[in-house]
């Protein structure tokens, strides 16, 4: 037969309260903030430039080159970065016409 356990009475364990401190409050500085608007802008122009160079640099690499792997590598690599060049470019456009409508 199974024995029934009895919870002993007296035996919690005590929690231990944390005493946190509530910091003063410090007086508000002026920060100018930097608009979201423009670190995006920023990092979709260098986007572009980036995408758009690998797209140069692809077409003239094709141009240039005699072997059939080469020619499908470098069609495929171009035609991938002049999408996503477009797209940062269309990106950089509406980026330029948000900040534009913000002022």
């Amino acid at each position: 037969m199974a024995k029934k356990r009895v919870a002993k009475k007296g035996t919690k364990k005590r929690t231990v309260h944390k005493v946190v401190k509530k910091s003063s409050p410090v007086s508000a500085r002026k920060i100018k903030p930097v608009s979201p608007i423009k670190r995006k802008l920023v990092i979709s122009i260098r986007n572009l430039i980036l995408f758009t160079f690998l797209f140069a640099v692809s077409r003239i690499l094709l141009k240039f080159s005699v072997q059939e792997i080469y020619i499908n590598l470098y069609s495929i690599l171009s035609i991938i970065s002049g999408f996503v060049a477009l797209a940062f470019l269309l990106v950089t456009i509406i980026f330029l016409i948000l900040r534009i409508i913000r002022r």
